[in-house]
Parts: C-alpha cells; sequence; structure tokens
C-alpha cells in the first residue's frame, strides 16, 4: 500500500504538504498541488482515517527546549523553526535551560546539574501536551539524555543523538573545514595554519578533517606543527596565534575555526605589527556580527543556522504526522548536514 511518505518523496515535497494538500489547505503553488493529486491518484492511495482520527486530538503546539538562548547560535537556530512552524500553523513553547548562563562552559560533563534543568523542562512539556519536542543544543555533541519510551517525537538540532528514533539536523563542519582551506590554496597559501578549538570538541574534529583531507587533494601532507588547540574565545586566540607562529613561523595564512579566535589572533598580529592579509591572511568560522566590523573585515565560514533550524522543524512536522502509522517510522538513524558557505571579505588575499 502507497504511503504519504511516498507520495510525499516522488514528488519532491514534505509530508506536512502532502497532507495539506489532502486537507484542501492553500498552502502550496497550484502546480504544487496538482503534483502531488495526479501522484495520489496515480497511485491509488488512500489516507489512513484512523490515524487521521488521532491526528485531530493533536494540540499543533511544538516544545523546544534551549540550553541557552543566550548562546550565540541559538538566535538563528530559533528563527528558522519558528519561521517553519508559523508557515505550517503550528505554535511553540519555549524552555530555555540557561545552561551556560547558570555555569559558564563547565557544564558539558555534569549529568547531575544538568537534568536537574533538563528533566523538569521535559516534563513540563508533556505536561502541556506538546505534538513533539525540538532540542537546540549549545554546541555539538552526542545527546543520551532523552528515554527510548518517549511518548513523543523529538528532533535534535545543532547536536547528535544515540538513538535511532532522534533525527539530528547538524552543520556539514567537514564540509566547512575542507570549503575554507580549498579557498585559501586556491589563493597560493600552502602554510596554512590551523587555530582549533577544544581537542575533544565535535566542531574542531571534524573541521580538522576537512582541513587535512583539502591538503591531500591537493598533494600537501599534513603538519602538526601548524595546528593549535585553543579555547574558541579571543584571549585564548591571541595566547595560542603566539605559540602557533612560535611553531611554524612561516606560515601564510591562518584558519581560525572560530571567529572569536580570529579576533584574538587578529589583535595578536596587529600588536607585532605584522599585516593582515599582506604578510598573513587570516580566515575565520561562524560569521558572527563581529566579522564586518573587524579592520580588515574577516572572511569567514558562514554557519547555516537558520536552514538547520528550518530543517530541525520540517522533520519534526513529518514524524507528527506519520506517528500514527507505525509501518511508516523508519529505524535508520537520520544525521543530516547542512552546508556551510565562505563569506569573503578583506582578510585573505592572494600569496605573494
Amino acid at each position: 500500500m502507497t504511503t504519504i511518505k511516498e507520495i510525499a518523496q516522488t514528488c519532491g515535497v514534505s509530508v506536512t504538504t502532502v497532507s495539506n494538500v489532502l486537507a484542501g489547505k492553500n498552502k502550496v503553488s497550484p502546480e504544487t498541488r496538482q503534483k502531488i493529486l495526479d501522484e495520489v491518484k496515480r497511485t491509488g492511495y488512500q489516507p489512513n482515517f484512523m490515524a487521521q482520527g488521532l491526528r485531530g486530538s493533536r494540540t499543533r503546539t511544538v516544545g523546544i527546549i534551549a540550553e541557552d538562548i543566550c548562546q550565540f547560535t541559538t538566535p538563528g537556530l530559533l528563527d528558522g523553526i519558528m519561521m517553519q512552524l508559523e508557515e505550517e500553523g503550528y505554535r511553540a513553547t519555549i524552555k530555555n535551560l540557561r545552561l551556560y548562563s547558570r555555569w559558564s562552559d563547565r557544564w558539558y560533563d555534569l549529568e547531575e546539574k544538568y537534568r536537574s534543568v533538563f528533566d523538569p523542562a521535559v516534563q513540563e512539556l508533556l505536561a502541556s501536551r506538546v505534538d513533539g519536542i525540538i532540542h537546540v543544543a549549545g554546541h555539538a555533541r552526542v545527546i543520551p539524555v532523552y528515554p527510548r519510551d518517549l511518548e513523543k517525537p523529538v528532533v535534535m538540532a545543532y547536536a547528535y543523538s544515540e538513538s535511532a528514533q532522534i533525527p539530528s539536523i547538524v552543520p556539514d563542519d567537514e564540509q566547512g573545514g575542507y570549503s575554507m582551506t580549498k579557498y585559501l590554496l586556491s589563493k597560493g597559501h600552502k602554510r596554512i595554519g590551523v587555530l582549533a578549538g577544544r581537542e575533544d570538541n565535535i566542531h574542531s574534529k571534524l573541521r580538522i578533517d576537512g582541513y587535512r583531507k583539502a591538503l591531500e587533494e591537493t598533494g600537501l601532507s599534513f603538519d602538526p606543527d601548524l595546528l593549535v588547540y585553543a579555547n574558541w574565545n579571543k584571549q585564548s586566540g591571541y595566547a595560542q596565534t603566539r605559540q602557533l607562529l612560535k611553531q611554524s613561523p612561516n606560515l601564510s595564512a591562518i584558519f581560525c575555526l572560530s571567529d572569536e579566535m580570529a579576533g584574538g589572533a587578529l589583535e595578536y598580529l596587529r600588536d607585532r605589527q605584522i599585516d593582515v592579509p599582506g604578510q598573513i591572511s587570516l580566515a575565520g568560522f561562524d560569521n558572527r556580527n563581529l566579522t564586518e566590523y573587524t579592520q580588515p573585515a574577516l572572511t569567514s565560514m558562514q554557519l547555516p543556522l537558520i536552514p538547520i533550524g528550518k530543517r530541525s522543524a520540517q522533520i519534526l512536522l513529518d514524524k507528527i504526522l506519520l506517528d500514527a502509522s507505525s509501518a511508516e517510522q523508519s529505524e535508520q538513524v537520520l544525521v543530516e548536514r547542512i552546508p556551510c558557505t565562505i563569506v569573503e571579505r578583506d582578510s585573505v588575499t592572494s600569496c605573494k
């Protein structure tokens, strides 16, 4: 028997879009509507009326658990989520755990502290009868806190799940590291230093993997002296740029895996009267607001925060619609990586 999911895949649209067309809602173009209706007629698809009855009791409200709305990635993720929910006629209830505000970066491995704010938030959302939950993480890591028998569908935004039932929508960090390195190589740079974040951080590992892949494709070997680890912030960026230049004084470019560290690197180079980009080109990652206002303006890799948010919401809504029909549930682990894009400014020039 043909399923609504198969109709959506054939037509290249979401399950929600097919559902809206079948319900007579004017949310799509006439061309898309006709394409769906033609496919329904061709396949002889019959809606599951029992499932529709169960779905009719839903609240059309999605719960959002944000680890900290002050974390720089969260506003973009939330904006994308809200854009998609509003488009589909859903509301949202947001629980802000305030993890960074409460414990700075000291909460990562403290499960008791984490659960002291996470568990009550989940219970409140379930008590308010949300149809599903989107978990908006502060940084990418594996998050194992959701029970496997949770009665509502969950989607991870900006983090990974250990459960096959919880999709993960994340930035393609490896592609971002690869693309920026290829960009610097195309400018003639062969000695490219990397100022990375914490060594055990998923963002660091994947972006470095992309850097190494780009070097290998160009026939260059990885030099460990061109890599130093820092702590993501401006202060550590300043200190570790000193270490990087001590290890590799002949580099021509520095690729910083965060814009804050790039700000520290830029300040160190300015203090040593090293011209950027005349003597050393500098690139960042994240494309935060500060990149437009540095001198020179910083070339950076744009995190796809709004697209991650939109896609997370779309996948959750599809899961909500499919929830009443277990035959249509996938058992495969879903990790969807959204590409990053380079924003060129003035801090990179061709190597002389």
